[in-house]
């Protein structure tokens, strides 16, 4: 089939740019589609995003719920609050300078092991530069950064850095176990909230109704914050809080912005209730796509008019050649799209191993969600996270479906099950990330987080982005050394946790 002759959509996800100069392949499918001159047309050109959150799905008509305001910081002075920076009426006090420059620090995620570890680098980004701060506290809230950052093992030495971690969470995670503070949270079952579904396409608007009791003493995150403030200093919880809200009183007002704008636009066909009758029955409101979202097509007004209708490039078209990117002067990401070397790769003259690996995304989790229960017995081989490899490459190396393998290279080692297949190319193995990291006394991840194989450098200059499908790791059929201990303890508790 020849794409030139033929309508043709070029759909890409995300995880091809997760590689060293990923940018460049999302840059190129744009120019190859520009070149095939379908951009703007029904079924032609490309998207990155039909995998996530019903993109790709036609955008529905209806009402949206809100969140809470981002609050200025605060002053406080002798255990009591005086109000916010901004706010000249609170006898014109300044906030600390401290707080106000961590609240203007920006760096990119990918950075955060190589901030951690150098304090006041600079360095450049999508043409700026970008000192980083110095962090000595940290407070992380819903994730799980040591399983999830690459290169772990210089992550690990990175989270040993600051003075103190705080986290709210609900499991003994690996970030748990490293923290030296931790807030026991609930889980969705254990509190009221409300949520949409389809961050592209607004479809419903869901309440989430607790069905148990807390358990175990935990607490919603919103009561623990509002905790922290009361400990903190007289007066920040009214603030925090809007005046004493509960999370009913959120959820209702989120509620209630958006009904009271799909009530008012007769239109759509639809009356929502009141809160209370809406929140008895539990069940979702459902929103519908118009005769112009179905119709959509992406870039279909630029192409009609490129003139009235501008992109929001410097240029206001495609740009395959960027001036901007080009007074960069980036020798990783130049002004059009190109190949750089990656820092490893099959093709290289000195592979320093012999395999390719890719980690994506779980099919049976998200992420490290769900890592830690019983769903880990529908893919776990020989109790560890799966290692898929091609039954050549396995036959060569002695290995057979459910040996318990190590995978290594110069950044770590991990023990993993071999799942043989042909499903895979040669020289390629997967290890799918979110594997609860696990180390014994000598560093061995015990569990199979690839992550630990990873690398931690970034995409380039431009993007700063993480770079996890690049990484060569050899592979062999585990022998056991005497007295090491393999014995999985990723979903134990710490010692003296109760």
């Amino acid at each position: 089939i020849k794409f030139y002759e033929n309508r043709t959509m070029i759909m890409a996800g995300w995880g091809i740019q997760r590689a060293h100069h990923g940018e460049q392949a999302h840059w190129m499918i744009v120019t190859l589609c520009a070149m095939l001159g379908q951009i703007g047309l029904a079924g032609g050109g490309f998207g990155f995003s039909y995998h996530y959150a019903n993109g790709g799905a036609p955008t529905c008509a209806g009402g949206v719920i809100g969140g809470m305001n981002a609050a200025s910081v605060g002053v406080v002075k002798d255990g009591k609050f005086l109000g916010l920076a901004q706010d000249q009426k609170q006898g014109g006090e300044a906030a600390q300078a401290w707080l106000v420059n961590t609240a203007k620090v920006a760096f990119p995620l990918a950075r955060i092991a190589d901030v951690l570890l150098n304090p006041g680098k600079t360095i450049d980004a999508n043409g700026a530069k970008i000192t980083y701060p110095q962090i000595d506290f940290i407070y992380w809230v819903g994730g799980n950064p040591i399983v999830h950052h690459q290169d772990t093992n210089t992550n690990i030495k990175a989270w040993r850095k600051p003075r103190t971690i705080v986290v709210n969470e609900i499991y003994w995670t690996p970030t748990a176990k490293m923290a030296d503070i931790v807030f026991p949270t609930t889980t969705e079952y254990e509190r009221n909230d409300i949520t949409m579904s389809g961050d592209y396409s607004n479809m419903h608007i869901i309440p989430m109704k607790q069905v148990v009791a807390k358990q175990h003493g935990a607490k919603d995150d919103y009561q623990i914050f509002t905790d922290l403030c009361k400990a903190y200093a007289d007066g920040l919880a009214e603030v925090y809080t809007d005046g004493g809200k509960t999370e009913m009183d959120w959820i209702k007002e989120f509620y209630e912005g958006a009904a009271s704008a799909v009530n008012a636009n007769t239109a759509l066909g639809i009356q929502m209730p009141s809160f209370e009758q809406w929140w008895e029955k539990n069940e979702p409101t459902e929103f519908y796509e118009t005769p112009e979202s179905a119709a959509y097509v992406t870039f279909e007004d630029f192409r009609n008019d490129p003139v009235l209708e501008a992109l929001g490039t410097p240029s206001g078209l495609i740009e395959i050649y960027s001036d901007t990117i080009a007074a960069m002067n980036y020798k990783d990401c130049g002004a059009h799209p190109m190949w750089f070397e990656p820092v490893e790769w099959l093709g290289m003259k000195e592979k320093p191993a012999k395999f390719h690996l890719l980690s994506l995304h779980p099919l049976d989790r998200l992420h490290s969600q769900q890592s830690n229960t019983s769903n880990r017995k529908r893919y776990a081989v020989a109790d560890r996270e799966p290692v898929l490899i091609n039954t050549e490459d396995a036959k060569e190396l002695g290995i057979k479906q459910g040996d318990l393998v190590r995978v290594y290279n110069a950044r770590g080692e991990i023990l993993a099950g071999a799942n043989v297949s042909s499903d895979i190319m040669r020289g390629v193995v997967q290890i799918f990330e979110g594997a609860w990291y696990d180390p014994n006394a000598e560093g061995l991840c015990k569990n199979g987080n690839p992550n630990v194989l990873t690398i931690d450098l970034p995409t380039s200059e431009l993007a700063n982005g993480n770079i996890s499908h690049t990484a060569l790791v050899n592979i062999e059929l585990y022998k056991h050394k005497a007295g090491e201990d393999i014995k999985l303890t990723a979903f134990m508790p710490p010692k003296g946790a109760k």
